[in-house]
């Protein structure tokens, strides 16, 4: 990273971080370009591990890449605002960025304890544990690896 002076390496820090994001960015690899997809997601910290949770659709685009190749990076930021100083113009912002593989939960107790984390994220209540429902859902887990975190936001930074 060029600017230490924005690193974050703080593991709760992070996490703040993370619980603050309300989109997770998946990067998947498509022959010559990357395939990057916007998903809703769940997480949770499993020691010192950082788990990321997603859903989708049993089938389609995605899925098809991620059987492939199920090593992606993933991308969570929050912008804080825009500021002018000095005629520089700057975005305060948090950000961050890992690597990872993707496993597809099977699990029916797996997968309703990974959407229920995900609706937690988003504030959407208590999830409908339908059998017919949690069968028909893709769940995919990533543990974060090689975890990067920026910010130029000095209330964290002062931490």
């Amino acid at each position: 990273m060029r600017r230490k002076n924005r690193e974050v390496k703080d593991l709760k820090t992070i996490i703040e971080i993370i619980g603050r994001a309300t989109t997770v960015r998946l990067g998947i690899n498509d022959k010559e370009y990357p395939y990057i997809v916007p998903l809703s997601f769940g997480y949770e910290l499993d020691g010192e591990d950082i788990i990321i949770y997603f859903h989708g659709a049993k089938k389609g685009y995605k899925n098809d890449l991620m059987r492939k190749n199920n090593k992606v990076f993933v991308e969570l930021d929050n912008f804080i605002e825009y500021q002018l100083g000095n005629n520089d113009p700057t975005t305060i912002y948090q950000s961050v960025m890992a690597q990872g593989k993707v496993e597809i939960i099977e699990d029916f107790d797996t997968k309703v304890k990974a959407l229920q984390l995900l609706l937690d994220h988003c504030n959407l209540g208590k999830l409908n544990k339908s059998e017919q429902y949690i069968n028909a859902t893709n769940v995919g887990k990533i543990k974060l690896e090689n975890i990067t975190c920026k910010t130029n936001d000095k209330n964290i930074l002062k931490n």
